[in-house]
């Protein structure tokens, strides 16, 4: 066998290999790498492989200072000696994010990692504490993808961030409260019994950013103009505190209403006298308890008080803004019936201006936007309309979903002015979805282009993915006393469908209430005869073994998915479809066969609610994850591989 000179893509210590793996373990410093990486690392100069590590530490020390200016520059500099390594390349995505280049980290975010687990280890421990909250999606696919083990830190993690933005975000709040470091325990007191009786707060210690020193003062102040009540935790270390008056200062620019809790007896200072002169301050300094029930009762009258005079105000507005959202409506409306349509559009987007949550107005947007001039002209127009993509380009425009989002309707129906439209589209997509001589693939990149939201969208891909190419084969099923056990794993892969807000007009509610009806009485036939069943599933089990054997994938992939109909507790019926569908005669054979797959329909299979299955069995487990590892990780020889006997008992091995 040749030896080839690699170098360490950490540290940059040579050394030779001859080895056909596809990573390498550094003698020097412990650290795995890939050799493809390091061959190509080698041919670097001296200089530059003796450099790698200096530059590998500053990365690191950027990293933990969270330095995003130093984290992008060497990280770049790791990245021009090797190009292809995966801390380098994420690292890089990171500091570009934070400055506005998005598209890094969310190219990075596709990738699969494989045979580095301490490399994922260290990009997803960061992912789960620097990454970017809306970017969710993308981070749990990739945790998935790269280890799934890590995808529960995350949500955790995802959760509590949520609740620190809540705190972060710069809204408005019913009482900001002022106080000393020193007087947090008093501080906190109060927190908790005001906000107990439902009011909201604002305290630095929890709704200051950790970190944010440019904006520090910038966010206090921020947060005094938003709050409806100052209050002051009173005493002597709060009198002689800098902070503390300076946001008595800016509170009283802004003329805030006050109210001051005294926990000492301390003399006013005169910052402090001449802010609260004429307000009687609540007196902590003897029964605290009864403070407190005093402090809550002057928050609310105070607050009450306010809330009277702003609702006062707001009915007075909202009477000038109704008058004027009319006028700009009828006029809308005129200029619609005069085919001015650019003028009705941004008449209409002045209304929606005084009245964002109006159907009406959003409705006679779209109109606008379509060149129609009435509800009627649009229905006459759609009926003409022989193009399911044209008919289906209106589905994806924002005035209509708008539209749909405020409009006034019952669950079961559409909103009036789209029913037939949306009646249409439904009747055309369920045509579509039974053409025959449609490519599965292309219906669902016709579908997800088109009107991802629809739910015939979701049942298009549900269907397909559970290998049914037409609604009508699931249809057939459901009154089929032999077919219709191959429907469970797609009907109980149902939420997103129920949860969606067209299920209950929609023809899938019937399928759904069919298909268990249905499903209990065959359940009830084949539980009158259990030795005649058990017979069955014996000689079914038998006859998908020989072909397998024979090498009949065909046949025994149809003859497994017959065993589901008859055997509802053994995780052999999966072993034997995830065998046949990858062509395998057994599991030492699967090894290979999986192997030999293109790399999508490898990821697909594994993926699959079949191989899922099998990973969480107790029997088939450790069969399941050898194969992740194998295909992922390290490729296993032939001494190592498990061997199964399928059928038997569930500990057979």
């Amino acid at each position: 066998m040749e030896l080839y000179r690699v170098a360490c893509t950490t540290c940059g210590n040579t050394l030779d290999v001859e080895t056909e793996d596809i990573t390498k373990k550094c003698d020097a410093c412990g650290n795995t790498f890939l050799l493809e990486n390091g061959k190509d690392f080698a041919g670097k100069s001296i200089k530059d492989i003796s450099n790698i590590k200096k530059l590998r530490s500053n990365l690191q020390k950027s990293i933990l200072s969270d330095d995003h200016k130093n984290i992008l520059h060497f990280s770049k500099e790791i990245l021009s000696l090797i190009p292809k390594d995966y801390l380098g390349n994420y690292f890089y995505a990171y500091a570009n994010y934070s400055f506005g280049a998005r598209r890094y980290l969310f190219d990075f975010y596709e990738q699969i990692i494989s045979n580095l687990p301490e490399e994922i280890e260290t990009i997803i421990d960061h992912i789960i504490g620097y990454s970017d909250i809306r970017d969710r999606g993308l981070v749990e696919t990739f945790i998935s993808n790269n280890d799934l083990s890590k995808l529960g830190k995350y949500k955790e993690v995802y959760r509590q961030k949520l609740i620190d933005e809540e705190n972060y975000s710069l809204i408005p709040r019913d009482v900001f409260i002022s106080f000393r470091s020193t007087e947090l325990e008093y501080a906190n007191e109060v927190l908790n019994t005001l906000e107990e009786d439902s009011n909201t707060c604002w305290i630095s210690t929890r709704n200051l950013r950790p970190n944010d020193n440019e904006n520090y003062w910038n966010n206090i102040e921020d947060a005094i103009t938003k709050s409806r009540l100052f209050l002051v935790i009173s005493s002597h270390d709060a009198m002689i505190s800098r902070d503390v008056k300076k946001e008595i200062e800016f509170a009283t620019k802004l003329k805030k209403r006050r109210i001051e809790y005294k926990i000492d007896t301390s003399k006013h200072t005169s910052v402090f006298k001449y802010f609260f002169d004429g307000n009687k301050w609540v007196d902590a300094t003897e029964d605290k308890d009864a403070a407190l029930k005093t402090l809550r009762k002057r928050v609310y009258e105070i607050l009450n008080s306010e809330i009277k005079k702003e609702n006062n105000r707001r009915s007075r507005k909202q009477a000038s803004e109704i008058d004027e959202f009319t006028k700009k409506m009828n006029r809308s409306r005129v200029e619609l019936l005069n085919s001015n349509y650019d003028e009705a559009s941004n008449t209409i987007k002045d209304a929606l201006g005084v009245s964002p949550d109006s159907s009406e107005a959003w409705w006679l947007l779209f109109l606008a936007k379509n060149k129609f001039d009435s509800t009627e002209v649009f229905n006459n127009n759609v009926k003409r309309t022989s193009s399911l993509s044209q008919l289906l380009d209106y589905y994806e425009q924002v005035p209509f979903k708008q539209y749909k989002r405020y409009a006034d309707f019952r669950s079961d129906e559409y909103p009036e002015n789209i029913s037939k439209y949306e009646e249409l589209i439904y009747s055309r997509l369920i045509e579509y979805l039974n053409e025959k001589n449609t490519l599965d693939g292309t219906k669902i990149d016709f579908l997800n282009s088109h009107c991802s939201n629809h739910i015939l969208c979701l049942w298009g891909n549900s269907i397909i993915n559970h290998e049914f190419s037409t609604d009508f084969a699931v249809n057939m099923r459901i009154d089929n006393e032999k077919l219709i056990k191959e429907l469970e794993y797609l009907f109980e892969d149902f939420d997103k469908i129920k949860n969606h807000k067209d299920f209950e007009r929609s023809h899938l509610k019937e399928y759904h209430k069919r298909y268990y009806n249905n499903f209990a009485q065959g359940t009830e036939k084949r539980n009158v005869n259990l030795q005649e069943l058990s017979e069955v599933i014996r000689k079914t089990y038998e006859r998908t073994d020989s072909l397998l054997i024979d090498g009949n994938f065909k046949g025994a992939y149809k003859s497994a998915k017959e065993l589901f109909y008859y055997d509802n507790s053994s995780y052999d019926k999966y072993l034997y479809l995830f065998l046949s569908k990858i062509k395998a005669k057994n599991t030492y054979d699967a090894y290979d066969a999986i192997y030999k797959l293109r790399k999508k329909e490898r990821t697909a299979i594994l993926d699959s609610v079949i191989f899922q299955k099998l990973f969480d069995s107790d029997k088939y487990n450790e069969f399941a994850d050898d194969l992740i590892l194998h295909c992922y990780h390290k490729k296993r020889n032939k001494n190592s591989r498990i061997e199964l006997l399928v059928r038997g008992t569930e500990n057979d091995m």
